[in-house]
């Protein structure tokens, strides 16, 4: 129970935080890179201090279907915060990520766990870490650009090509809406995810998807997950984090 639970923790945050904006930019962080392979496309990641949203979430196996809400904070480059609660209202998953780490309560089980940030790449199955988990949250290409990357101008989007070492990204970007629309990655060894962005829309200025999907296969396993969006803000002000683990929780 506890496996599947944290993978399931792991897998709403990663695909369904749906955001971009088309106001002005701060200053990108050193992993965002403007495309050098083709200085025609004017498109530009999503920058942010804070991020605060809830969303629906249908999560689908080979087995199962389960639908929960989520509530997500993040501090850009940080922490990742999740909340998860099913049908009933009632907290069942807490997490907090950081580039360093992951640590999971688990409400079902009373257990706490804490992992490195190599658990998100074992967990998916492809080479993701703090920062590249975060670029998927907020529709973001997932690699940092550089000149070795294949461009294609096709009608209404551009295809980002990227190959590194141990896995190949393919990212379309609307050349309308200048926002990521999809992006697939695949492994060396064959483990594959495909993510989309639809339902765009704008709410003080700014522009971001509502509705996400995610289909990812590790070996015999496919996970499915559809989320829609309830509640986007970006706070002007800091946001809380809690996590306070109860004290009769076992440590696994």
């Amino acid at each position: 129970m506890a496996k599947c639970m944290n993978r399931l923790l792991l897998l709403v945050p990663l695909f369904f935080v749906i955001l971009s904006a088309c106001h002005k930019q701060p200053a990108s962080s050193a992993r965002e890179h403007s495309l050098k392979s083709d200085t025609s496309i004017s498109w530009t990641p999503l920058s942010f201090n804070y991020l605060v949203l809830k969303s629906k979430v249908t999560y689908k196996t080979n087995e199962s279907s389960t639908n929960l809400t989520a509530n997500i904070r993040i501090k850009k480059d940080s922490v990742i915060w999740l909340s998860i609660t099913p049908g009933m209202g009632i907290e069942v998953l807490r997490a907090v990520i950081t580039p360093d780490s992951v640590k999971i309560i688990n409400r079902i089980d009373n257990k706490y766990d804490q992992y490195s940030i190599a658990f998100i790449k074992q967990t998916f199955g492809i080479d993701l870490d703090y920062y590249n988990l975060q670029n998927l949250m907020v529709g973001n290409i997932l690699l940092p650009l550089n000149e070795d990357d294949h461009v294609l101008t096709s009608g209404e989007t551009w295809r980002i090509d990227q190959k590194r070492s141990a896995m190949e990204v393919v990212s379309i970007i609307s050349r309308v809406q200048k926002k990521v629309i999809s992006t697939e990655a695949k492994s060396a060894d064959g483990k594959y995810v495909l993510v989309n962005y639809k339902d765009f829309a704008v709410t003080d200025s700014i522009l971001f998807h509502q509705e996400q999907s995610l289909l990812m296969k590790t070996g015999n396993d496919t996970s499915y997950l559809e989320a829609s969006h309830q509640k986007i803000e970006f706070p002007k002000k800091s946001v809380a984090f809690p996590f306070n683990v109860p004290k009769k929780y076992e440590k696994q």
